[in-house]
């Protein structure tokens, strides 16, 4: 993972929450760093939630990186924005970069509505890469398209030198889309 890469050095750690989306699992293998977990609470009415003491102890001195999923796949969980504005304070307080997989933004019911975190602060954003594509929103995975919004410039130019050469570009059919 080029994003890991580009803000976590070998012997160190990203952290993300389980249970969670199965790619998550290989990216410190895949980036030759560690990994720090923290498990989701399922509440009685069958809701998940942060469990924050489990989540703050994951962000330890040595990770560098929280690969966020917003909303979260596969619990179905929408964050409320106190919940994210947690999130994010604890990811700013420590200096730790929020990489946020928002790929289901668009895969929301009413009442719930999607904030993504990068929206909370101009500080959060400068601090965020916020992972897109409209694959699962239109059924289109066989494009291979996606895209990262990456505000701030200095981080940009961290993940463009990590995916030189490692990652390819969008195919013709998904540069068309």
């Amino acid at each position: 993972n080029p994003i890991a890469q580009a803000f976590v050095r070998p012997g160190e750690a990203f952290a993300y929450q389980t249970p969670v989306y199965m790619p998550f699992l290989g990216v410190a293998r895949n980036a030759g760093i560690q990994e720090r977990t923290s498990l989701l609470t399922r509440n009685a009415d069958g809701r998940y939630s942060v469990g924050w003491q489990e989540f703050e102890d994951s962000l330890d001195g040595n990770t560098r990186m929280l690969l966020f999923c917003s909303p979260h796949n596969p619990v179905g969980r929408v964050w409320e924005r106190w919940e994210l504005e947690r999130i994010a304070e604890n990811c700013l307080h420590r200096d730790i970069v929020i990489c946020s997989d928002e790929i289901h933004a668009d895969l929301v019911f009413s009442p719930h509505r999607h904030i993504p975190i990068a929206s909370i602060d101009p500080e959060v954003a400068n601090r965020t890469v916020t992972l897109m594509a409209p694959s699962k929103t239109f059924n289109i995975p066989g494009l291979g398209f996606s895209f990262a919004v990456v505000p701030n410039p200095e981080m940009r130019k961290k993940i463009g030198a990590a995916r030189h050469g490692i990652v390819g570009e969008s195919n013709l059919m998904g540069m068309v889309a």
